[in-house]
This record gives structure tokens, C-alpha cells and sequence, in this order.
């Protein structure tokens, strides 16, 4: 037993010996340090001379702009010596103090108290003269239940607290030595309590309210936009535009020497002229200008070659005159002595110059009545047409109603003369200066509200919400065939119904007419195609996709023609404050929205007149447009009453 123990003991050691040994074997051996390289002296001291040459030349270069800025410096110091000594010199004592002390005076803050609610707020302190330190003017931004208030009063009304000592030390230096001039206020004004739901935002567009009053100047008044001067040249103001020069503004004679240049003659410039000449000049004037223009250069003994560019003029104007009878020849329809005036002028110059061609300018002038007429003549077969069992509403149908509109509205549209859209006739303070200077604009717009009325009643009259639904329901159907016959005018007469306050707050007519998803659908989509959205920019872009006949609706035609009269001179201001160089580019502006109309008169509609129909919207004014937007909506509130 004991042999046997002491071997087990062994082998246990021998064991444990094995075991140590098998451990320290799997352990991964230690990594070797890597070499440290060899170190090359020469090498060092190399990197560490060119190292301290380059501080060097930093420090030399650093140096020199030290001594040019010193240098600099001692300049301006005496420049600016030299300039006191002149200009302070002239300058009282007191004045000097003033202008030496405004930098501080501008970041002293004095306190006031808020007459409303008593509350301590900061203003802008300004110095104040001997008369006026009684009555000190104050500018307060107060904080008025999270909102700003601006107020600029000549006295603060029971102050309830004292200003501080430094406060009124400031005020008194101001007073007696003088500061800069105190703010114009306006004038002083009881105050009293405001409600917090009366009070207002600060710098929203009505401020005043009772005795709340707006400062009448800011504290701080930005300069006002000055106005670009051009520069004058041989009576003209040229501008570089795509690579050309071109004419910006001139004198009336440099606009028609320019029309009939011998040199470059531009029939865009030509037609710009002939569609807008009437701002500024008449058709009676326009022809002597001619004329003149006709005997540029007459006088013996002209070379060869001033012969013949005064012979290329004289052809330019027989070509000018010609473009404005076939284009505009409506500028003599109600001005025969003009047209007699031209007959004479042909007669003393190309019949007797040139008669071939003068005799083709009166040629022209007599027969540009008949081609007119044939150019409105209509080749294409009209559909046949609907005929109505009565003369009322009900007994039309719809599609032939939308026809007659058509033909009515477009006869008017046509009748627009391209003058009655300068100068915003029809925004005329009195309705017969309208009738004077845009009778067709106005008849247009006048049409416009009495269908937008006649609409309206027509849906009003009906003393059930069935009645009204189909009313309604009709004239979706009218504007659904005034969109295949792109007569956007009416589509936009009937939404203005639709959408007025009398029609719009029918809410058991607009429940029922839900119902009818495929009418009130097409309801929806016309009204999305003629949104006012960035201005109307839906509609202009089916409008220029729209082939014609097309009547479009005039109203944004005429809110561009208003921008651009608003928004720029007929006079262009010039160096030396001449008065006689005419805005052309505005011109040009005015010309491109009065072509627009123009394109839309040419085609007219094919089809035939119902005389029923067609008189009943003629006489629409006499029924229906003397209704005011009250009555309109008594009779809605008759309808349909308030809930509750």
C-alpha cells in the first residue's frame, strides 16, 4: 500500500511538472522591439538651418509691412490734422462739443415709463434744445402681452417713476450744450387704457388704434431708393441687350428717325411704335412728324450719295405708313380728317416723287375697308343650332347658351381698340371719362358683373335647395361647353357667382351638389384652372396652348397693363433734368400685353345667332344688373337663414 502511494505521488508531480511546461510553450513569445534608426547628425543640423532661415525672412518680411503700415498711418494722421484745422475751425465751440460727443450720447440709454400699463421700458435718448425741455419726445418699444407696440408721443403723460440721476445729467447736457435735432413727432394725444384684444403687433399694417398713434418718422430713417439717372446721347438712351444695342428712351424725332432708318430698319420697333405712339402724341401730329421726315435734307446740291440715302428714307416712310394702314387703319375710322390729312401728304410727295407707289398708298387707303370685312368672313359650315321652346332660363339649353355668350361676349372683346389700354382708361375716377377713354374695356368689364349678378339671382330666386342645385348644376354645364369654345371669360363670370358671399354660404345648395360627384368634380377642376395662385400662372399656361377661336378672360390683361403703368415713367429721368425723352422700354412692355389681346380678336367664333337667347344677354343689364351685393344677400338669408 505504501509502494503504491508513493507512485501515485510521483506521477501526480510529474504531472503537474508536464502541465507547467505545456502552458509556458503555448504562450505567444514576447514581439522584439523595433530598431531605433541611426540618427544622421549631418542631416539634422541641415533641417534645423533652413528652418531658422525661413524665420527669418517671415521676421524681415513681417518687419517691412510693420514699417509701411506705420508709415500709412503716419499719413492719415496728418492728412486728417490738416482737415480738422480747416473744417473744425470754421465750426462754433459748441458745435465742436456736439460732434465730438454724439458716438457717446448714441449709446446712453434713458429710461420713461409706459403710460398704458405702467411699465418700465428703454428708448433712444435724444438731445433736446432750451424751448423744447418741457416737452421731451420719446420713441417706446413696449412689450404689451407678447406683442410689440411702437409709440412716438410729444410728452409722457403721469410718469410713475423718477428718471435717474446719470439719466438727467445726460438730458441736461444735451439741452445745454446742444445735441442733434430731436425726432418729428406727431401730435400729442390722450391716452388711455387699451383692451389686450385691441392691441397690435408692431409694424403690422394698421397700427393705430384710438390714441394709439405710429410714429410719423422711424428712428432710424433709411434713405430713400434714388432714382437711376440715365445718360443722354444725340437725344437718345441707348442699353446693350443680347450682344445689340438698343433704343431705351429718346425724343419723339429720334423714335420716327429710328423707325425709318436707312441704315437698320426694325419692324419690332416699328410695330412697338404703332401700337403705343397715342400716350404720347396723336395721329394728327404723327403725320407732320412724317412729313418732316419725308424732307430730311432737302436743299440743292447734294452729293450722289446723300441722294440716295435720302431716297432710302423717303422709301422707309412710304413702308411706315403703309404698315400703319393695314394694321391700325381703326386710328382713322373715327378720325376722318387725319385720313384726309394723309391723302394730301401722298398726294404732295410720292405722286409727284414716285407715283406708282403713292398711287399704291391711296389704294390702300381706299380699300382697306372691304379687306377688313373679308378677313372676318368664316369659311367653316356653324353647327346647327339649338333652338328654345320660350325666352327664359329653363327653356334654354345649355350648350346653346354657352354658344350665344360667346358670340355676344367675343363682339365686344373685338370692338377693344388697342388705344383704350393705355394710360388705364378704365380705372377713370367717373364713369364718363371711362366711356371716354376705354368705352370697350368698360362695357367688358360692366358685362362681366352683370352676369356674375345674373348668375347669382338666377340661384338665389329658387326658394328650394332642389331648385337651387339645379340651377347650379346648369351653369356648370354652361362653363363645362365655354371650356371646349376656350371661352375662359365666362368660365371665370360664373366662378366669380359661385364664389361671392351670397351663393357661397348656401351650405345645405353645396351639400347637395356633393352629391352629384361628376358635376361638382368639373366644378372643382375649372375652379383649380382659373386660380388666382401666382397669378393665375395655371390659366396662362393652358392659355397658351389654347388654339383659337379663344376668348381669354381680360382681367389679367388688364391688371399687367396696370403694373406697368404704375410701375414705370413715361418720362425717363435723365442727366440735366430733361423731360422730353419718352420711355421706350416701357413701351415695349405695354406692347407685348396689348398683342396678346390682338392675337385673341383675330378668329371669330362659327356660330349661328339665336335671337332669343341672343337678346336675352343683351338686355342682362337691364334685368339683372341694378341688383346691389346687399339685396343679393338679403335674398340669400331668405333662402337659406343663419343656424340659430
Amino acid at each position: 500500500m505504501l509502494e503504491e502511494r508513493n507512485l501515485y505521488i510521483k506521477l501526480q508531480q510529474d504531472f503537474e511538472a508536464f502541465k507547467a511546461k505545456h502552458q509556458k510553450c503555448a504562450e505567444p513569445p514576447p514581439s522584439p522591439k523595433p530598431p531605433v534608426p541611426a540618427v544622421s547628425t549631418i542631416k539634422l543640423e541641415a533641417e534645423i538651418e533652413k528652418m531658422q532661415g525661413l524665420l527669418i525672412e517671415k521676421e524681415l518680411e513681417m518687419a517691412s509691412r510693420d514699417k509701411a503700415y506705420e508709415e500709412l498711418l503716419d499719413k492719415y494722421k496728418m492728412i486728417k490734422e490738416k482737415f480738422d484745422k480747416k473744417f473744425i475751425s470754421t465750426q462754433s465751440p459748441k458745435r465742436e462739443r456736439v460732434r465730438k460727443s454724439q458716438t457717446h450720447n448714441k449709446k446712453l440709454r434713458r429710461k420713461a415709463v409706459d403710460p398704458v400699463g405702467g411699465m418700465v421700458v428703454e428708448a433712444a435718448s435724444s438731445g433736446q434744445s432750451d424751448s423744447d425741455a418741457d416737452s421731451l419726445s420719446s420713441l417706446a418699444m413696449m412689450k404689451l402681452n407678447g406683442a410689440l407696440e411702437c409709440e412716438n408721443s410729444s410728452e409722457v403723460n403721469e410718469p410713475q417713476s423718477e428718471l435717474s440721476e446719470m439719466d438727467k445729467e445726460v438730458l441736461s447736457n444735451d439741452s445745454n450744450e446742444g445735441g442733434p435735432a430731436p425726432l418729428e413727432t406727431s401730435a400729442p394725444a390722450e391716452r388711455k387704457d387699451i383692451p389686450p384684444a385691441e392691441r397690435k403687433k408692431f409694424f403690422s399694417t394698421s397700427i393705430s388704434d384710438g390714441s394709439m398713434k405710429v410714429a410719423s418718422k422711424p428712428l432710424f430713417a433709411s434713405r430713400p431708393p434714388q432714382k437711376k439717372v440715365e445718360k443722354v446721347e444725340n437725344d437718345m438712351v441707348m442699353f446693350s441687350k443680347n450682344f445689340q444695342m438698343q433704343m431705351k428712351g429718346g425724343t419723339m424725332d429720334k423714335i420716327i428717325e429710328r423707325c425709318t432708318s436707312e441704315s437698320n430698319p426694325e419692324n419690332s420697333f416699328v410695330d412697338t411704335f404703332l401700337l403705343t405712339y397715342r400716350t404720347f402724341i396723336s395721329s394728327s401730329d404723327l403725320l407732320e412728324k412724317l412729313l418732316n421726315r419725308y424732307n430730311v435734307g432737302e436743299s440743292p446740291g447734294l452729293e450722289a450719295e446723300e441722294k440716295e440715302s435720302r431716297k432710302i428714307i423717303r422709301l422707309r416712310v412710304a413702308n411706315f405708313i403703309k404698315r400703319w394702314l393695314t394694321q391700325h387703319f381703326h386710328d382713322f375710322d373715327d378720325n376722318p380728317a387725319a385720313l384726309n390729312r394723309m391723302r394730301e401728304i401722298v398726294d404732295q410727295t410720292y405722286l409727284v416723287a414716285d407715283p406708282s407707289l403713292g398711287r399704291s398708298i391711296i389704294a390702300m387707303m381706299d380699300n382697306e375697308k372691304s379687306k377688313k370685312v373679308e378677313r372676318e368672313m368664316c369659311l367653316d359650315e356653324a353647327p346647327k343650332p339649338l333652338m328654345p321652346k320660350g325666352d327664359t332660363f329653363d327653356d334654354f339649353e345649355a350648350l346653346e347658351l354657352a354658344r350665344q355668350l360667346c358670340l355676344y361676349e367675343q363682339s365686344i372683346f373685338r370692338s377693344i381698340h388697342m388705344k383704350e389700354c393705355l394710360n388705364q382708361g378704365w380705372n377713370s375716377k367717373t364713369n364718363e371719362k371711362k366711356m371716354e377713354l376705354s368705352p370697350n374695356v368698360t362695357r367688358m368689364i360692366r358685362h362681366f358683373n352683370d352676369v356674375s349678378f345674373w348668375v347669382s339671382q338666377t340661384i338665389l330666386q329658387q326658394k328650394k335647395v332642389e331648385g337651387r342645385f339645379k340651377v347650379m348644376k346648369k351653369f356648370i354645364k354652361v362653363i363645362k361647353f365655354s371650356r371646349e369654345f376656350n371661352n375662359f371669360n365666362l368660365i371665370q363670370e360664373v366662378l366669380a357667382a359661385f364664389g361671392g358671399a351670397a351663393v357661397f354660404r348656401l351650405k345645405k345648395t353645396w351639400q347637395r351638389l356633393e352629391k352629384e360627384k361628376k358635376w361638382f368634380d368639373e366644378y372643382l377642376n375649372l375652379k383649380a384652372m382659373m386660380a388666382q395662385d401666382g397669378n393665375f400662372k395655371v390659366f396662362r399656361n393652358v392659355l397658351k396652348v389654347s388654339n383659337p377661336p379663344c376668348l381669354p378672360y381680360l382681367g389679367i390683361f388688364l391688371t399687367d397693363l396696370t403694373f406697368i403703368e404704375d410701375g414705370n415713367p413715361n418720362i425717363l429721368p435723365v442727366e440735366g433734368g430733361r423731360d422730353d425723352i419718352i420711355n421706350f422700354e416701357k413701351m415695349r412692355k405695354v406692347s407685348v400685353v396689348i398683342e396678346k389681346i390682338l392675337l385673341y380678336q383675330q378668329q371669330l367664333y362659327n356660330f349661328a345667332k339665336v335671337d332669343p337667347i341672343y337678346k336675352f344677354v343683351e338686355a342682362l343689364n337691364q334685368n339683372y344688373g341694378k341688383m346691389t351685393e346687399a339685396e343679393l344677400y338679403k335674398l340669400s338669408l331668405e333662402a337659406e337663414p343663419r343656424d340659430g
